[in-house]
């Protein structure tokens, strides 16, 4: 039997290859809608989730939002001191009342439900403790007229700091305040308002911060001459200043945090300008500025130990260490009470100042550092406008110019590092293991 080829037209066959290609071309475009909307999904839980839910488990927290104007207080500044947030209704004024002063502060971790309740002091140590915070994501209330008031902004926030290291980690603090925060691109607003926020993690800090900055005082020519400080006993105070920082680092590094001094040995290097002892202190982000003093007096019976700290801030850190040196050591209270010693200054500005130039200059903007005076404006760039101001004390250890001082400095001074250490870190609240 003879079978005949059958005829199929060509044109058959061109459709069938089109119908081929458009059904591949759909594959194509169908996975590629779907890989982009896998795409957005992933970015919306990376992006915009908190408390590690994905964003619309995150929206669901905050599906009852306050848009009643009574029941809001706006922020208008906030500065960091050391380790402390300062929160204020009106832009920062050193001198003068902030509404916030006195009020409550309430953090809401909408992760675990916890309540953080500060005292809004006036003080610049006086308000958060950031330590204090355990990871997770807050709202912020202020207590007025007895009822709570969301905090908002009028403006977006997206502000970063970082506490000093404690276990070998460190906490990292996300201000925030974004009415797009939860949104994607193109879409309308979720939020109402720019709530605050505040955001903690556990990260480990940049490679370029510091936790404490140590300055041996003297070895400057601030004055236009080098000035080494005093001199007593056959001691010189730029000599002892550096012997003792250089332990007292070797006791804080051993507690796991990041220090570095402001000068070597014989290093020249003054308080103000590019490269001077404040800018190299900013410049590495230090939280804490420790600096070192000594005294002399013509009457060789004044001895004992004083510890200067800002007028605007509390006496807890500089009474923390200063009872740790003297019930550790045989260094005695000075006669003068421990505390802002020099005082306040008027600047050229008619504001009050701390008197005591390294305290006032390594407090940032909470302190006017970079615009007491011609000197000062020295530190503008990188001080006047800082939020981030350090909390300093200055340790005035021993007079030079008695006996008894430096016998006890000549025979202690690896225990007076160590005492030293130790009040540091009780204040600062770093494990110490014992």
């Amino acid at each position: 039997m003879t079978v005949e080829p059958s005829y199929v037209p060509r044109g058959s066959k061109l459709r069938w290859k089109s119908f081929l290609f458009i059904f591949i071309a759909c594959c194509l475009i169908a996975y590629g809608g779907q890989w982009l909307l896998n795409q957005r999904q992933k970015k919306q839980v990376d992006t915009y989730g908190v408390c590690g839910l994905s964003n619309q488990k995150t929206r669901q927290l905050f599906e009852n939002q306050i848009v009643d104007e009574a029941q809001l207080l706006s922020l208008g500044d906030y500065l960091y001191y050391g380790e402390t947030l300062n929160l204020y209704h009106e832009t920062y004024n050193r001198n003068g009342q902030d509404l916030f002063a006195g009020k409550t502060v309430i953090l809401r971790n909408v992760c675990s439900g916890l309540d953080f309740v500060y005292m809004m002091e006036k003080n610049a140590d006086g308000q958060i403790p950031l330590e204090d915070l355990d990871e997770g994501f807050y709202q912020v209330f202020i207590m007025q007229d007895l009822k709570e008031k969301q905090l908002v902004s009028h403006e977006k926030l997206h502000d970063t700091f970082y506490t000093v290291t404690r276990e070998n980690t460190n906490k990292k603090i996300e201000l925030i305040a974004d009415q797009n925060l939860f949104d994607n691109p193109d879409e309308e607003p979720f939020l109402q308002k720019n709530y605050v926020f505040v955001q903690v993690s556990t990260q480990p800090q940049p490679e370029d911060w510091i936790d404490v900055m140590i300055d041996p005082g003297a070895m400057h020519q601030d004055n236009g001459y080098t000035d080494k400080g005093v001199h007593g006993n056959g001691l010189l105070a730029y000599e002892e200043n550096y012997r003792i920082a250089v332990k007292l680092k070797d006791q804080l590094e051993k507690l796991g945090l990041k220090v570095e001094l402001t000068r070597d040995l014989d290093e020249i290097v003054n308080s103000y300008g590019e490269d001077g002892r404040l800018d190299r202190a900013y410049s590495q982000h230090a939280r804490y500025y420790i600096n070192i003093e000594m005294k002399s007096a013509t009457n060789v019976n004044l001895r004992g130990t004083d510890i200067v700290y800002s007028s605007f801030s509390s006496n807890r850190m500089a009474s923390t260490v200063l009872k740790s040196i003297v019930e550790n050591t045989s260094l005695t209270y000075a006669r003068e009470a421990t505390g802002s010693a020099s005082g306040t200054s008027t600047g050229e500005d008619g504001m009050a100042y701390d008197g005591q130039k390294i305290i006032r200059e390594s407090g940032g903007r909470i302190l006017g550092a970079g615009t007491f005076s011609e000197a000062s404006r020295q530190n503008q760039a990188f001080a006047a406008e800082n939020r981030c101001g350090m909390q300093a004390l200055t340790i005035q250890y021993l007079f030079l110019s008695n006996s008894e001082d430096v016998a006890a400095w000549q025979n202690e001074l690896d225990r007076i590092a160590e005492a030293t250490a130790s009040g540091l870190a009780k204040a600062m609240r770093i494990p110490t293991g014992s």
